[in-house]
């Protein structure tokens, strides 16, 4: 057996178990000629099969040569590919190749790092893949015969190997090339968005970045709006997300008008409740800002924060103007080459009018860009206008537009201003009507709905300004996207935006539209249709998740009107925030309102019950008690129902506390004021917690009996969240009961009356209970897998409940135990790699894994 530099190959079969359990003679047989298989293509290339260290159906062999390890790997899969096996079985082989040091001693090898590191990437394979590390790709690169190749998978992250491996697939014509994600610790490595239409040029500016964050952390794109900032920072992340093991993130902050919630973005794009520096100290990341200059001073003290207490994490960022922070580079987008400014017109028109010719127009198109200065949102602007316009006549108007509107300076100013003058004369050909709402549509944040157009942009009468028609116009023009499957929603870009809103200033029009824009938002939020009580599970939510942005500029407008105005908004926001566990956010903005508004009103009343719910669901128990305790003196004063509100809530927060005598008194006082009241919600949400308190005391009847009644009066008001929320609360009574059938069936009974997939806290409880049917079910990988996906979605939103995690816990740990490490390291690694989505669909389908 060689010894020293040696390359190793691990194989073993994909999905034996299985095979095994079902055609276990057949098995026999098919191993045979599996071993046969692989000890011939090992042996024949010159190898050893070490059978002290093969385990079962795996093989574990050595060479001297790097060069015949590769071309033995690629023989046996030939041969594994050309055996007919047995009925039932399909025999798919998993390899590794990793080239170290190895000693001799007593006839078995050392040098465990080695072998180690190959096991771990043998485990990343799918059935039929040859993965090779980077040391024995080097090696046999220049030595290879004719056919045979490497793929790229990029750099992986192993269980229990500190430094991530970059990793090969071998290729050869004859063996198959289509897999899917190798199964590595990472997670998904980014939230980059694919792209519509081609990058064109920039490779200057490409190689520039790559050069400078090989050896700085921290990099600003700067030029003006409209030069492309945001297309390069995409492009620029997606070519070195493989050098960051924790993955490259995107993180809007266009939408955002409140500086303090810069954090709190970055917080909700990295899946966590709150920006704690000291739990991403360790993670390799980049992140990329984009469109920081009008948040330039709480991005620039973010970046110093993070780039000082997070030695693996760099900024990409962009900005109409620099961070001016310590270790900053920037460097400043110019304009495309005039090679691919042409291109990129003729690409941009060919999209708006397939089949125009441009081949006798060239001259004419290098015109435009010349004129345009390269900037890439002038010209796909100009581009849009070949729809109902010839490349001559474009250049005709913006040759005449331009002696108008600019200087003459081809400074950097003097190219901001020829994007101000593209815009402009875009501008200019729209109608008195165009105008009009163009300039009124820039007080919307993010995306918007017709009907939320129709109310704020329209004239006083609603009889003058056809806003559909004005809209669909506007769209043709390419100045609103459109974007949405199921409901269109519509969005003008922000640097178009910008311009609406100076527009919208110079015609005096700013605050009559913003307040229309913050008045229609606060009545959405009071209407009949928006959640109320049962917000947190509620399925309406997710019809009004999209206008968080609105919602956050309604609140700005709001903080400088009377304080029962912004007092009314955060009461309304709380569903949304509540539901997508944005706690945190929602918790100071509600303090925000209540600091403003100390009158002892039922308005605010309602918003410390709010800001109570958040508080106790972030597991920030002594904030919560507090607020429960001021409802309730404020209750005296109020009337209406509020002390009933205050001791729900009050009893709610004992429970959490542990103190169920307390919990149980303050719930039976509250239970009276709602039957008094006829309010069946809330006496269903009093009786919800009361069977809480009964399973906390164990005695178990009483709670499946109060839970029950929830269920009773949800049927009869059609609250399907209020059901989803009890059957869900059944499933440990059950469970500890030994009744898993019936546990399993009230799951699913809660996932068909589920209404939505996008309310972050209902997934996770519905996850959870999943994973803890599957433990108690003898389906061990099942419950590891769902569990995995059902923490991720625990750290992001930050929700707590000491004592239900503790019963999680004790239900899944012998689904732990069962699997032992290494197999349930594997489970995991498959939880990472799934969606909410597919994680629901795996949980619903019962299937085993």
């Amino acid at each position: 057996m060689p010894e020293g530099t040696v390359t190793f190959l691990l194989t073993d079969i994909e999905g034996s178990t299985r095979m095994w359990e079902a055609h276990p003679a057949a098995m026999r047989h098919a191993l045979e000629r599996h071993n046969g298989c692989v000890r011939a293509a090992v042996e024949g290339h010159g190898g050893t099969v070490v059978t002290s260290r093969g385990e079962g159906d795996s093989f574990f062999a050595v060479f001297a040569s790097a060069v015949a390890a590769v071309e033995a790997a690629a023989a046996c899969q030939h041969r594994l590919l050309a055996e007919q096996w047995p009925p039932g079985i399909s025999i798919r082989v998993r390899m590794a190749l990793h080239t170290g040091e190895a000693d001799l001693c007593d006839g078995e090898y050392h040098g465990h790092a080695a072998i180690n590191r190959c096991a771990r990437v043998r485990g990343a394979a799918h059935g039929g893949q040859v993965l090779v590390t980077k040391a024995t790709r080097d090696l046999v690169l220049s030595h290879l015969d004719a056919g045979l190749g490497f793929e790229d998978l990029g750099e992986h992250r192993l269980r229990d190997i500190s430094e991530p491996e970059r990793i090969y697939q071998l290729t050869h014509p004859g063996l198959p090339r289509e897999f899917g994600p190798i199964s590595t610790l990472d997670r998904q490595r980014d939230n980059l968005p694919a792209q519509a239409t081609s990058f064109i040029g920039r490779g200057d500016e490409l190689a520039h970045a790559h050069e400078i964050l090989s050896r700085n952390r921290i990099l600003t794109l700067t030029g003006p709006g409209g030069a492309g900032k945001t297309r390069l920072a995409l492009r620029i992340a997606g070519e070195l997300a493989g050098r960051f093991a924790d993955g490259a993130w995107l993180v809007e902050l266009g939408a955002l008008t409140d500086p303090e919630l810069v954090p709190q973005q970055v917080a909700v794009v990295l899946r966590r409740p709150d920006l704690e520096l000291g739990a991403l100290r360790d993670k390799r990341l980049l992140i990329v800002l984009d469109n920081c200059e009008h948040l330039i001073g709480s991005c620039a003290e973010l970046v110093t924060s993070m780039v000082s207490a997070c030695p693996g994490i760099a900024v990409l960022s962009t900005s109409r103007e620099p961070l001016q922070v310590p270790g900053e580079v920037t460097l400043v987008v110019q304009p495309l080459a005039p090679t691919d400014a042409a291109r990129l017109f003729a690409e941009r028109s060919a999209a708006v009018r397939p089949g125009l010719d441009l081949s006798r127009s060239s001259a004419t198109v290098e015109a435009i860009c010349r004129m345009l200065d390269g900037m890439p949102l002038a010209i796909e602007l100009a581009a849009a206008r070949t729809r109902a316009m010839t490349p001559a006549e474009i250049l005709e108007r913006l040759h005449d537009r331009f002696r108008l509107l600019t200087g003459g300076s081809r400074t950097a100013a003097g190219r901001h201003q020829t994007l101000r003058a593209t815009v402009d004369w875009s501008y200019g050909l729209l109608d008195t009507h165009e105008k009009a709402l163009f300039r009124r549509l820039s007080v919307f944040a993010g995306s918007w709905r017709m009907a939320s157009a129709e109310a704020v942009c329209g004239d006083g009468a609603g009889a003058d300004l056809d806003v559909p028609d004005l809209v669909l116009r506007l769209a043709d023009k390419s100045l609103v996207g459109v974007e949405g499957d199921v409901r269109s929603r519509y969005r003008v870009l922000e640097t178009l935006r910008q311009y609406g809103l100076e527009r919208l200033d110079e015609a005096g029009e700013a605050a009559e539209f913003r307040r229309r824009h913050g008045e229609h938002f606060l009545a959405l939020t009071m209407s009949d249709d928006w959640p109320t009580q049962t917000w947190w599970l509620d399925a309406r939510v997710q019809a009004v998740a999209p206008e968080l942005d609105n919602l956050r500029a309604a609140l700005e407008w709001s903080q400088a009107q009377p304080a029962d105005v912004q007092l009314s908004l955060v009461i309304g926001m709380a569903p949304l925030w509540m539901a997508q566990g944005r706690f945190a956010e929602g918790a100071n903005a509600l303090q925000g309102a209540l600091d403003r508004s100390p009158e002892p009103t039922m308005l605010r009343l309602r918003a410390l019950e709010r800001l109570g719910w958040l508080a106790v669901e972030h597991g920030d128990l002594s904030s919560a008690a507090a607020a429960a305790e001021e409802m309730l003196g404020l209750s005296e004063h109020t009337g209406g129902g509020g002390r009933a509100i205050a001791l729900s809530l009050a009893g709610y927060i004992a429970l959490q506390m542990g103190d169920l005598a307390q919990a149980s008194d303050s719930l039976a006082e509250g239970l009276i004021g709602y039957q008094a009241a006829g309010d069946l919600v809330g006496v269903a949400q009093v009786r919800h917690t009361q069977g809480s308190v009964a399973r906390r005391r164990a005695d178990l009847p009483a709670a499946q009996s109060l839970f029950a009644e929830v269920i009773s009066i949800a049927d009869k008001t059609g609250d399907h969240g209020l059901a989803v929320y009890a059957l869900l609360s059944m499933i440990p009574i059950l469970l500890d009961q030994g009744e898993t059938a019936a546990a399993r069936d009230r799951w699913q009974q809660a996932h068909h009356k589920t209404r939505t997939r996008e309310l972050a806290v209902l997934n996770l409880a519905l996850l959870g209970y999943a994973a803890a049917i599957a433990a108690a079910d003898g389906q061990p990988a099942r419950a590891v897998i769902l569990a995995q996906v059902a923490l991720r979605l625990q750290a992001e939103t930050g929700w707590q409940d000491a004592q239900l995690l503790e019963w999680f816990w004790r239900t899944l740990s012998p689904a732990f135990e069962i699997l032992g490490e290494d197999t349930a390291a594997e489970a995991q690694a498959k939880g990472d790699l799934m969606t909410v989505g597919e994680a629901l669909d795996y949980a619903a389908s019962g299937d085993d894994d």
